[in-house]
């Protein structure tokens, strides 16, 4: 019985490669273009996710802006009422005239007496620029 069996014994050392083992392992050509294919599809997912991402930051942040202007908007149409009664104030003939006589020194023309001659005065000529065609002169008459 003893010569019947056969020693196990396995040596520890790998086997050194075989020649044709040697370097890359053989692709076939269908597996290459897989490969690439898949690739192609990888990459065209990715910048379609980028552009998706790019394309919904631009809608959130132009949603913001909405809003803030649309806030403005109501802020500044707050402001037209007062604005129109402050106008309607300025324009008051009133305000007019003392800001005339206030800021500009002006004054009104019945406070003002002009002196003349009787015997100088002379009738304004009909174009005359000087004289608003309305205005005649009193006692002017030769």
């Amino acid at each position: 019985m003893l010569a019947a069996r056969k020693p196990k014994f396995v040596d520890p050392r790998p086997l050194p490669p075989s020649p044709a083992s040697v370097g890359p392992p053989a692709v076939s050509l269908v597996d290459l273009r897989l490969r690439r294919r898949c690739g192609r599809y990888l990459l065209i997912i990715v910048v379609m996710l980028l552009l998706a991402a790019t394309q919904s930051q631009l809608i959130v942040s132009r949603n913001y802006e909405l809003a803030r202007m649309k806030l403005q908007v109501t802020e500044l149409e707050k402001t037209i009422p007062v604005l129109r009664a402050e106008l309607a104030r300025l324009k008051s003939p009133g305000n007019v005239q003392r800001l005339a006589v206030e800021r500009l020194k002006m004054v009104r023309a019945q406070d003002v007496l002009v002196g003349t001659v009787a015997g100088n005065v002379k009738k304004p000529a009909d174009g005359d620029p000087f004289t608003s065609p309305g205005v005649h002169a009193q006692g002017l008459e030769q």
